[in-house]
């Protein structure tokens, strides 16, 4: 049996999703051949441009972000709270990184299984 899946069931899978198990599980159903994942070229691509876009944003921001804390680390009564968000700063950079490195291992399997 053929089950034609998209965008979303890729994004489902490389970023963790509400639906993430529920297309894992079609996929392990494809790599032991019980069906037959059908994907279309643009599946792939579309997924590629929501996270770099995400990237941008994420990458803008946290810049964005740094200046601010900075600025507001200049005054003695915000030193001390500065410090404390500079870690999202990281976050936002890492969880964008992360995203591509799952994407990437999403898109080596369903190459190898569709």
């Amino acid at each position: 049996m053929g089950v034609y899946v998209e965008t979303n069931f890729v994004l489902e899978l490389a970023l963790l999703q509400e639906q993430q198990e529920s297309c894992q599980q079609l996929l392990n159903l494809a790599e032991s051949g019980r069906i037959n994942l059908i994907l279309p070229a643009f599946s792939l691509t579309e997924p590629y441009e929501t996270l770099i876009r995400r990237e941008k944003i994420r990458g803008k921001l946290s810049h964005n972000l740094r200046d601010e804390l900075n600025q507001l680390g200049r005054s003695l009564p915000y030193q001390e709270e500065v410090n404390t968000f500079q870690e999202i700063t990281q976050f936002l950079v890492n969880s964008a990184k992360e995203e591509q490195q799952r994407f990437q291992m999403v898109v080596d399997k369903l190459l190898t299984v569709s």
